[in-house]
């Protein structure tokens, strides 16, 4: 275990769950995380895009992250949360199944990603790290939200 003091300069990546597969972003990305609101379908947006939302006023497109991972559709249920991230300087919303914990990603413990993490393409990881609930994939958000 950590220190207090040591975790200042250990970065930290919050984990989620997508069906029984463990991943993680960077809170350095991460606005806030909420509750599944009501969301307004966008006509002919991609099939990853669950539709936008009004959050204090600010429009958020909403992406199902779990059919951009082509890991399947989320299904939301009362553990299902919306996290919100920037995607330069605009909010955007990732739907995944369950927010799972905050991690300290320890620099000596990232491996590289592999090419696919259950079916997941490499592109999308940064790293991989072991936590105490089993391999975490580090999501590199600019792929994500690329949009081509």
């Amino acid at each position: 275990m950590y220190a207090s003091d040591e975790l200042d300069d250990i970065p930290l990546a919050s984990t989620f769950a997508i069906g029984a597969t463990l991943l993680g972003i960077s809170t350095l990305h991460i606005q806030e995380i909420i509750k599944v609101v009501e969301i307004t379908e966008v006509p002919q947006a991609p099939g990853y895009i669950v539709g936008i939302l009004n959050l204090r006023g600010r429009i958020v497109t909403v992406i199902d992250l779990g059919k951009r991972l082509l890991l399947g559709a989320c299904r939301p249920t009362d553990l299902s949360r919306i996290i919100i991230v920037d995607d330069l300087g605009e909010s955007v919303g990732l739907l995944v199944d369950e927010v799972i914990d905050v991690i300290a990603v320890d620099g000596e413990a990232l491996q590289p990603p592999p090419a696919n993490l259950n079916a997941v393409q490499g592109r999308f990881f940064e790293n991989v790290i072991r936590s105490s609930d089993g391999l975490v994939g580090l999501l590199n958000l600019d792929a994500i939200l690329n949009h081509e």
